[in-house]
């Protein structure tokens, strides 16, 4: 077999769950990852008689894909930016609203701090690491601690920053935020990607997203999804010399979180961004 022939069966059969524009992105990048090719070379290779072997290897993770198994685990790799990370089934894959939410935060930090500032920055949620790293990329005087409950995601985030060699300013701690102290501490930034979702919309979510990625960094605990937020404005009272708080939000939430920092912080400018879709975010 050809691989070209491979990647028109196995688009075919993607196109059950995906449309055919996705269904090829994500064939070429299960390619990439096991050609250890760029995705740009994979048009290049199409003529290739692939090993029995290889053929093996590549309708397995084709039988994967058809049970919805995000590619990002399957490859152990996700986007960010312009940037590459690892992952694993377990931790929640970036998305590209928060690469939106960093962007922003980013002509916010040069706004009022300009770019070579001995910035303090405080990450409620680690993740992948893909919001402390792409900041810390950015801003090479920055210091950024980063919270998560979760020590499998603490653990990829660690070897994302160490790859990214950013790991010496981004200190990622495997606590509780909601459990911690921050009276007194210094940051001029705090920033999150929190759980939003409200649990009335779990059955509207992908089949990809509800049967493989860590609940507990997709859903609220309360219906407006409110907690991580009074969290961040109650840290915010708590720290000095907080200048800024930037967080993704549900997109029905916006008035209720807009009206809590108002209450919380008055003397801060409180305001919603569209994403690129127009919803609020």
């Amino acid at each position: 077999m050809k691989l070209q022939e491979f990647i028109d069966i196995a688009t075919k059969e993607l196109r059950t769950l995906y449309d055919e524009q996705e269904a090829t992105a994500i064939i070429y990048l299960l390619l990439s990852h096991k050609l250890n090719k760029h995705k740009g070379e994979i048009p290049l290779l199409f003529d290739m008689e692939l090993s029995e072997e290889l053929i093996e290897e590549l309708s397995d993770a084709l039988m994967q894909l058809k049970m919805n198994y995000p590619i990002q685990y399957l490859t152990n790799t996700t986007s960010f930016l312009d940037f590459e990370l690892y992952t694993v089934e377990g931790v929640f894959i970036p998305r590209p609203e928060t690469e939106e939410l960093v962007l922003k935060t980013r002509e916010k930090i040069l706004q009022l701090f300009g770019a070579k500032h001995p910035l303090r920055i405080l990450e409620i949620g680690s993740g992948t690491g893909n919001i402390s790293i792409a900041l810390a990329r950015f801003f090479p005087n920055a210091i950024i601690d980063s919270f998560d409950k979760s020590w499998l995601a603490v653990a990829v985030a660690i070897e994302n920053a160490q790859k990214h060699k950013v790991l010496k300013r981004t200190n990622f701690i495997c606590k509780d935020a909601t459990k911690c102290n921050f009276e007194g501490k210094e940051y001029d930034i705090i920033i999150s990607n929190p759980p939003y979702i409200p649990h009335s919309e779990y059955m509207v979510l992908p089949e990809n997203v509800r049967k493989y990625e860590p609940k507990t960094a997709l859903f609220a605990k309360d219906e407006k999804g409110l907690q991580f937020y009074e969290l961040m404005f109650n840290i915010a009272e708590q720290v000095k010399n907080v200048k800024l708080l930037a967080a993704e939000i549900y997109e029905d939430s916006g008035n209720y979180i807009i009206d809590l920092g108002r209450e919380k912080l008055p003397e801060f400018k409180h305001m919603i961004e569209k994403d690129l879709n127009a919803k609020d975010r």
